[in-house]
């Protein structure tokens, strides 16, 4: 590794906000993404055993939680920002994402030294690139990827005017290597996983790699957000694009969304990735996101770094093979007859192409298939014919194209499916050709020859807006279920029997659904009951199976809380931890362990809002923030038990998970009266006060792993304390106890657990 032209000139800087309402801890960006060396040395220990459980308990920030100020630099243009959606109510991105470097990082060293803003309120847009802030933000991560969630912020200047070098707005020079690693999988083979090593130098970092090799893109499998993937040998580790900004998507379209000016989006272009062995430079933000678009380079899946371009010149293609555009197959459900393909192919500039073939065949390994050559229309766009195939058969096909250089290129696959009479029920349109998950067969195409009879099984207003969940199997078989997009939908009730006779099917983010439904309402009916199954079942080791119940109602009894914050710290401090430190995630399983835990999901709108407020700044009324994120932490405890949960089996973020549609979906809470078990010695944990918000008296469990004294003490917003629940000596043990505030007003209380050598705090709020 080296750094671009490294000088060590660093003027003095005047630095520091106007004095704080609420203490900040200065610190520098190093220490902000750092995430314990013990737990780094772990995970290179557990290599390609590791289970995506091990990496979620590992990759934790020391300051998670914490509110820091630093000094930084700004890096990228907060106007390429393209992850969030587009909030029409505000005229403005749900979130924008900066990344900065710390300014110390010119006598420091850069390693470590970058990291990202993520702000809903988009107040960071008027920062300018090259000028130094001081920042204040909550340390915070979406699921492990770090991020600073900033409250305030000042323009010191340009970092020129301050008597910075070139060199600090310049990317360290990285191999794919250094990022990510090749290890051997538990099975045998080789697979990527992240370069624990240097995680902590290379986390959000800005770098650059040359020279590398292109080994694989998606072009044909998502027309709108594509990826592509590259070595710096073609044979080291891979790193995959990540599209976080707006020059490297196709639907950021321009006005209404992401209007350019002042959006740099690219209405009139399309953004196409470079073809499989192009020869490549590419630079931007590094970050662990979870997601890995081929889904079996890296173990656990989407356990890689990836690289996000932030300008269009960040990604330089000095010679490629040929480079498709995007394939035109099928447009509706496909009958007794010929299918006609066509792709536009553009040559290297120096080259020509001397081929183009179209290969197809049975995706589920029939003697369906041939070759075909396809013709060139005079404008570099070629097409061929797939002839007539057998009823029901899956039809997979590439294209390959060679050019003068004897350099090729082939598609990814793309898979239809063959139905004479047209779609009649809802396996067809979920049933993947080999049973795992992927696309629905029609992704993409919007038909009338379609006649699905469905029941309504659940209508709600989610996070994305309204979704009504249809199955047509009494027997509650697998793929029967399907999601739909309820925009336009005229009203439904549970158990309407309904017949579609148009809609248009698509993917959202991994998830098989019908928008634009045309339909029938044949009258009412009662629903399906729910698919009662344990946790174990579908928490991830057969994906097929969890494939075939998306969609279906799934109802899980009996279950035992064993992460109340799936995304975030146990016992986040709720007036400092930012909307996205938490998801309304939570996971637990049927017998209380780990290894069978599966997610839950605040998606509907009633889970999604809770009702109460959170006055946060002490003005004595509540503050206009979304309390959603705070849902589970407020009612949910590890190893609490929870009655039921049931609805909608979902996916989304690399995660499967259920999706409750209502509160009614969500049995009776409590709290063991009964000892979990023994305290792990050693061992000292503060679980989430139960019920959150109270009124008027709260349970609070901690555990005690040595003998010892021990005070449990609650304190109001000012910091004055209102109650003492524990003070003595006590026994390794797991304890609960009581918290009255009959006496108080209403509001938000801090309890603290002083034990041993930690210290140890949650929040509570009082509603009267």
């Amino acid at each position: 590794m080296k750094t671009l032209t490294r000088s060590l000139v660093l003027s003095a800087l005047a630095l520091g906000l106007a004095t704080s309402a609420m203490a900040q801890l200065d610190v520098t960006v190093r220490e902000a993404n750092k995430v314990p060396q013990a737990n780094i040395d772990a995970l290179i220990a557990l290599g390609g055993d590791a289970t995506q459980q091990d990496v979620d308990d590992l990759v934790v920030y020391e300051l998670e939680g914490v509110f820091v100020q630093f000094t930084a630099v700004v890096l990228s243009d907060p106007y390429n920002s393209g992850l969030a959606s587009w909030n029409s109510d505000t005229n403005q991105p749900n979130r924008v994402h900066v990344f900065v470097r710390d300014t110390n990082a010119v006598l420091m060293g850069y390693e470590g030294m970058t990291t990202q803003l993520v702000d809903g309120s988009a107040a960071v847009v008027d920062m300018e690139v090259g000028d130094v802030y001081t920042i204040q933000g909550d340390v915070s991560s979406f699921n492990s990827t770090i991020q600073i969630n900033p409250t305030a912020f000042e323009n010191l200047g340009s970092y020129q005017s301050l008597g910075l070098p070139d060199e600090i707005m310049d990317p360290i020079i990285v191999t794919t290597d250094e990022l990510n690693s090749v290890i051997s999988a538990p099975l045998g083979g080789t697979v990527v996983q992240i370069n624990w090593a240097n995680y902590n130098d290379y986390n959000a970092a800005y770098v650059r790699m040359e020279d590398a090799l292109v080994t694989d893109n998606d072009i044909n499998e998502n027309a709108m957000r594509y990826s592509y993937q590259w070595s710096s040998s073609g044979t080291d580790a891979v790193v995959n694009s990540d599209d976080i900004s707006i020059r490297f998507r196709n639907d950021r379209s321009g006005d209404p969304d992401y209007p350019n000016p002042p959006w740099n989006s690219h209405p009139d272009t399309t953004f196409f990735p470079p073809a499989i062995g192009a020869a490549i430079s590419v630079q931007g933000f590094a970050l662990y996101r979870g997601f890995d678009f081929t889904g079996n380079s890296s173990t656990p899946p989407g356990v890689l770094m990836v690289v996000s371009p932030w300008y269009s010149s960040d990604l330089e293609v000095s010679t490629s093979p040929p480079i498709f555009g995007e394939v035109q197959g099928p447009t509706d459900v496909v009958g007794n007859e010929v299918v006609p393909i066509s792709v536009e192919v553009t040559p290297d500039p120096s080259r020509t192409i001397t081929s183009v073939e179209l290969d197809y065949y049975d995706a589920q390994g029939g003697g369906f298939g041939g070759t075909v050559a396809m013709t060139d229309d005079g404008g570099g766009t070629y097409s061929g014919d797939i002839p007539a195939a057998p009823d029901g058969l899956f039809v997979g096909f590439t294209i390959t194209a060679t050019d003068s250089e004897g350099a090729m290129s082939t598609t990814s696959e793309i898979v239809y499916r063959v139905l004479y009479n047209g779609i009649e029920n809802i396996t067809q349109i979920q049933l993947t050709p080999d049973g795992l998950p992927g696309d629905s067969p029609f992704e993409g195409i919007t038909t009338s020859n379609i006649d699905v009879e469905a029941v309504v099984q659940a209508d709600f207003e989610g996070a994305f807006g309204r979704r009504i969940i249809l199955q047509d199997d009494p027997a509650l078989g697998e793929w029967s279920g399907i999601w739909v997009d309820g925009d336009g939908v005229p009203a439904l009730s549970l158990g309407d029997q309904i017949t579609i006779t148009t809609a248009t099917i698509t993917e959202s983010f991994g998830v098989t659904q019908l928008e634009d439904i045309v339909f029938s309402n044949d009258g009412p009916g009662a629903p399906y009951d729910h698919k009662v199954l344990t946790t174990g079942v579908l928490n991830g080791d057969d994906p097929g199976f969890q494939e075939a119940h998306e969609g279906i109602l799934v109802r899980f009894e009996n279950i035992t809380v064993t992460d109340s914050n799936a995304d975030g710290p146990e016992n986040p401090v709720v007036c400092q931890m930012p909307q996205d430190t938490n998801f309304g995630e939570f996971q637990a399983s049927s017998d209380g362990s780990e290894a069978n835990e599966v997610r839950f999901d605040d998606l509907a709108e009633e889970i999604f809002t809770p009702p109460f407020d959170v006055d946060c700044d002490g003005d004595g009324s509540p503050d206009e923030r979304d309390p959603a994120a705070f849902w589970n932490v407020q009612n949910l405890g590890i190893d609490y038990m929870i009655e039921f949960v049931q609805g909608p089996w979902y996916y989304s973020f690399g995660a499967y998970k259920l999706t409750p549609t209502s509160l009614a979906d969500i049995g009776a809470i409590t709290v063991s009266n009964e000892p979990a078990g023994p305290a792990v010695p050693g061992t000292y944990r503060l679980h989430a006060a139960y019920p959150n918000p109270f009124n008027p008296t709260a349970t609070i469990r901690y555990e005690v792993g040595a003998a010892g004294p021990v005070t449990l003490k609650v304190y109001d917003a000012l910091g004055r304390e209102v109650a003492v629940l524990v003070d003595g000596t006590l026994a390794p043990s797991i304890y609960e106890a009581t918290f009255d505030a009959s006496g108080l007003s209403s509001g938000i209380y801090m309890y603290r657990l002083v034990a041993g050598s930690e210290v140890l705090t949650g929040s509570l709020t009082l509603v009267k």
